[in-house]
């Protein structure tokens, strides 16, 4: 596991994101903003889109449901692009997001739509890390560079049963202790994440802009689709991530 690094201050997300500011005691509130064309083809060229994050004002339990009122009112981030097959196009499928965060920990809500519902959503039940290069099973991925150095990759994935996988710039013998439950119902499924940020190594600057990355999978289209868009032909990883930024009172 990585060692531990606290920000005294703040902490910024980056993706394919641009940010609001977190300041303590106060959800400063992140829009969603997708500048890119909804049905046009995607280019990597294309401005990147923005996404807000808001500081957690009620209690979440993760159990896979997005039920309760820590989730209410938080904006959505959406509008993935295909990576393969139909590069560029938009998802056959819907993925929203959202993110919430608070002194510990950072939270991610995640809703897979599939309009087969659960007939059309594929897992297999496996131990830890074994769907990482695999996909057999629908999953949605996480990925962070907190340092927003460009050359790092945390990753975080979920799989409809809850299977767990993680890595660090590629190495699978990373294993950080955070939370992850998923759930499965009748417009597709669901995961939700729970990533303490003790498990994270980020610098100790009082305003922060980590990199963010998200990817899911749809097996049964051997489809993936991802946020922060870029070609098969072009070279990808941390440094197309786009950036979230604000200020959270992090103990130090």
């Amino acid at each position: 596991m990585a060692s531990v690094e606290r920000a005294t201050h703040l902490v910024t997300l980056a993706a394919a994101l641009t940010v609001a500011t977190w300041s303590p005691g106060r959800a400063s509130v992140l829009q969603a903003q997708d500048v890119r064309p909804s049905s046009a083809t995607a280019s990597q060229n294309d401005p990147r889109p923005a996404a807000h994050a808001v500081a957690r004002t009620a209690p979440i339990v993760i159990d896979g449901r997005l039920g309760d009122e820590g989730w209410r009112d938080v904006p959505v981030i959406a509008d993935f692009r295909q990576h393969q097959p139909d590069e560029g196009l938009a998802p056959t499928q819907r993925t929203e997001l959202r993110i919430v965060y608070d002194e510990e920990a950072l939270f991610v809500a995640a809703r897979m739509f599939d309009s087969e519902g659960p007939n059309g959503v594929r897992k297999q039940l496996v131990r830890r890390d074994q769907l990482l290069n695999d996909v057999a099973s629908d999953k949605i991925a996480i990925v962070l560079d907190p340092y927003r150095d460009r050359q790092t990759s945390v990753w975080f994935e979920l799989n409809p049963l809850g299977v767990k996988g993680d890595q660090l710039n590629g190495e699978p013998a990373f294993d950080p202790v955070w939370e992850g439950a998923s759930g499965i119902d009748s417009v597709g499924w669901t995961a939700e994440f729970r990533i303490p940020l003790s498990q994270l190594r980020f610098p100790r600057d009082p305003v922060q802009t980590w990199g963010f990355q998200a990817w899911r999978t749809l097996a049964r289209r051997n489809e993936t689709s991802m946020w922060a868009f870029w070609r098969r032909n072009e070279p990808g990883g941390a440094w197309r991530f786009c950036g979230a930024r604000g200020d959270a009172g992090l103990p130090g």
